[in-house]
């Protein structure tokens, strides 16, 4: 978690990160209800590269502010930030779909500003070119999935401005197994819920929970709830049980704290 507490706080204007990597800029639209719904990236067409120009080396002699930033793996798709899911398994190969983006610009290591906003194809470790693609049943709103030096790998949104509810930021509904990760190693299952009927009870609730405006400070006592999917990947967010929120903003549901009790 450490590792991934306050990385880009002050790096973007656009970006702060508290525990769970922070939101990115954009990336909603309004329903024909009028409700805030994420946008999506086209599925079927690779999204044009920004016409943005791609940030250059400064010169630390310019007398403008500089810092040294520590980078999350990340790419900006659609206006959304999505950030290299730290859960650790390997994406199925041949659930990769089409390509929906391709990254313009490397920033790692180049960009020193941090007042630095990050644009569509901006990515910190991939490569200028690096395709991204949709997979398997995944929502390409929440998840995708990107050719890394580790091979394919799920990149998630970290964030979707305007959600109101777990489904506007979870990608979960085919949840085969819910599992408790201790806080300290962010590794160590203590705890796990594996009854189809418990799994569909906390899923279904995690998914209407409401969604809070403002994001939690992370600095509660935190354990991680893993949701096992059924394409062989997962999706982790830290849970402060005390505090009742789920990743960064999610309203955690009476639910998880009745099956997935403190070991």
């Amino acid at each position: 978690l450490a590792a991934l507490t306050g990385v880009l706080a002050g790096c973007s204007g656009q970006v702060t990160t508290t525990g769970w990597p922070g939101d990115g800029s954009g990336g909603t639209s309004l329903s024909a209800s009028g409700a805030p719904s994420p946008t999506t990236p086209d599925s079927t067409t690779a999204t044009p590269a920004a016409d943005h120009p791609c940030p250059v080396p400064r010169d630390a002699a310019d007398g403008q502010p500089q810092a040294i930033i520590d980078w999350v793996p990340f790419v900006m798709v659609g206006g959304r930030m999505f950030i290299r899911s730290g859960e650790g398994r390997a994406l199925d190969a041949t659930l990769v779909g089409a390509e929906v983006a391709r990254v313009r610009c490397h920033i790692a290591h180049i960009v020193t500003d941090p007042g630095y906003r990050t644009q569509d194809g901006d990515a910190s470790f991939l490569p200028v070119g690096a395709t991204v693609h949709r997979f398997g049943d995944a929502n390409p709103a929440l998840r995708l999935a990107v050719k890394d030096q580790d091979g394919w790998a799920v990149y998630e949104a970290s964030d979707v401005p305007g959600a109101r509810t777990g489904a506007d930021l979870l990608d979960i509904a085919t949840t085969t197994a819910i599992e408790l990760v201790d806080g300290d190693t962010g590794t160590h299952v203590v705890g796990r819920i594996a009854t189809s009927a418990q799994v569909r009870a906390v899923v279904d609730a995690v998914l209407a929970a409401p969604v809070r405006t403002e994001q939690v400070d992370g600095s509660g006592s935190l354990e991680f709830v893993r949701f096992v999917l059924a394409d062989g990947t997962a999706v982790q967010r830290p849970w402060d049980r005390s505090g009742r929120v789920l990743g960064l903003r999610l309203t955690a549901p009476a639910e998880l704290d009745q099956l997935l009790p403190s070991p």
